[in-house]
């Protein structure tokens, strides 16, 4: 009976309340900051981290550890619920009176963490109450001793029973030195109460029996303590290299996180050098956009402008036919005092010499179209080639008002020479002695001018504009002459050029001697 007894007194091993709370906060850190933001990160490991220790009175009874009792003002009363149930699980903060109620108000809020309904880790159980206080409470109440004896008796019952608790925790030396002590108590005892020596003896027969039993056991158990905290310490020595480990993990990730932080600044200037580049592209486009309408509008006028100098040309070249033409009837009407041969041979040759300064500055105005052709095909900008033509066109048109003034001038002087052959015809002796004044070139005193003195005027007008556009061709020429990047083509361009407006000015000088002469005739 007092074997069982002394069993009921022996407990499980001392537990570690530094390796539990060590293990609780590597859960913590693996199982529960992942679902936590980064605020709540920080609050977990700086305010509620430091307060995860136990022991033997907060292990089984959350209301009493500093998670639950601490006033926490800076802290999120949430986050701290949740971290308290994911300790000691939702099952038993739930059945808690004070306390449950937030957490069974607040389910939905806290369903986010993925709370387990037991705790993280399995927690040690209480220390059970020991069966000696009613055995010793029976053992009082079947004895007929006094109160100073059953006092006395369960004075050593404890002593025995703390003894056997602490040879669990301490060395061998601390429990030679409590039975010492007990020893002495003893006697003191025995000393004391005489009249009870007998009871005391058999009970102190019984204490030594229980004692070589609690020896006994006491060796077991302490082998069975040495192998755990064998195992304790290949325990203690894993969980601090896994310690060391998650230490050189968190400088990796803190590493990580600087590199990932100044990646993050890298892209974010990539980003704003690229809203940069777009912005000046929307702005490039802009431009280009508002060039290309500038340079629509430049076309649409060019191609006016081409219009109107097609249009130009097109009525030079109906002017160009309508001279043509009365050519053509000049020579028509040159051809009938031919078949008359009423004119002298020497008028004949100046209609010859007519006909060919007529046809002369047309074969100069088709030179100089060629000319302006090979020019205009050679330059690169349209509108400097549109404006060139244009002031050619102006010139040409001048020169063919010029022309076409010319050609009227004889037109009329071939009127009058028609008359002079009919009167020359009616008069051949007359003709004759003209003729032999001519030769001799001493001129007759006439009896009246063959043309009226507003007719040399103009024709003196008509004589000095042909003259000006002669060296204004030239001038052109020779301005011109510098964008013209084949040289052999330049000058046999240029020869040409030269040749006929020398051919111009010689045949303007030939019609103004004619002229002239048919004044004096």
């Amino acid at each position: 009976m007092s074997s069982l007894a002394m069993s009921n007194e022996i407990h499980d091993p001392p537990v570690d309340y530094e390796v539990l709370s060590l293990r609780v906060q590597e859960q913590i850190r693996r199982k529960f900051l992942p679902l936590c933001t980064e605020d709540e990160k920080q609050q977990v490991q700086t305010t509620l981290m430091p307060m995860v220790y136990f022991a033997p009175s907060t292990v089984s009874t959350p209301s009493q550890h500093i998670l639950v009792n601490a006033r926490m003002d800076h802290c999120p009363q949430l986050l701290r619920w949740a971290l308290t149930c994911f300790v000691y699980g939702m099952e038993k903060i739930e059945a808690a009176k004070k306390n449950g109620e937030y957490v069974r108000a607040n389910r939905e809020q806290l369903a986010r963490f993925q709370l387990d309904r037991g705790p993280c880790i399995p927690l040690p159980k209480p220390r059970l109450r020991s069966r000696m206080t009613g055995q010793k409470r029976r053992a009082s109440d079947s004895q007929s001793g006094d109160a100073d004896d059953e006092d006395d008796v369960q004075r050593r019952v404890k002593s025995k029973t703390s003894l056997t608790q602490s040879s669990i925790l301490d060395s061998e030396t601390k429990k030679r030195v409590r039975e010492a002590a007990n020893e002495s108590r003893l006697m003191e005892r025995k000393s004391a109460n005489g009249s009870s020596e007998a009871a005391l003896d058999s009970r102190e027969a019984s204490v030594v029996q229980r004692e070589a039993d609690l020896e006994r056991t006491l060796s077991t158990r302490q082998t069975a303590s040495d192998s755990r905290s064998a195992n304790l310490g290949h325990s203690e020595t894993a969980i601090n290299h896994r310690l060391e480990a998650l230490k050189t993990k968190e400088t990796e990730l803190n590493n990580r996180e600087v590199v990932l932080e100044t990646r993050s600044t890298e892209l974010n200037n990539l980003e704003a050098a690229m809203d940069t580049r777009a912005t000046e592209l929307h702005n490039r486009e802009a431009a280009l956009n508002t060039r290309g309408s500038e340079l629509n509008n430049r076309e649409v006028v060019l191609e006016t402008r081409s219009t109107e100098l097609n249009n130009l040309e097109a009525a030079i070249y109906t002017r160009n036919t309508e001279l043509n033409n009365r050519e053509a009837a000049m020579d028509i009407r040159d051809v009938k005092p031919k078949n008359r041969g009423t004119v002298p041979r020497s008028y004949e040759a100046d209609l010859g010499h007519c006909e060919v300064v007529t046809n002369g500055p047309r074969a100069d105005l088709a030179s100089c179209e060629t000319a302006l052709e090979s020019h205009e095909i050679g330059k690169d900008d349209g509108e400097a080639i549109l404006e060139i033509r244009e002031t050619d066109l102006n010139n040409l048109e001048a020169g063919l008002h010029s022309n076409e003034a010319h050609l009227g001038k004889q037109e009329s002087d071939a009127d009058d020479r028609m008359a002079t052959s009919v009167l020359g015809a009616s008069q051949p002796d007359n003709a004759h002695k003209r003729e032999k004044d001519e030769n001799s070139a001493t001129p007759q005193a006439q009896t009246g001018p063959r043309f009226d003195d507003n007719y040399i005027e103009e024709y003196q007008k008509c004589y000095n504009r042909a003259i000006l556009d002669i060296m204004l061709l030239r001038g052109l020429g020779d301005a011109e002459r510098r964008t013209i990047q084949d040289e052999k083509f330049r000058d046999a361009l240029m020869e040409e050029f030269k040749q006929r407006t020398e051919s111009l000015a010689d045949a303007t000088d030939s019609a103004w001697r004619i002229f002239g002469y048919l004044y004096r005739s």
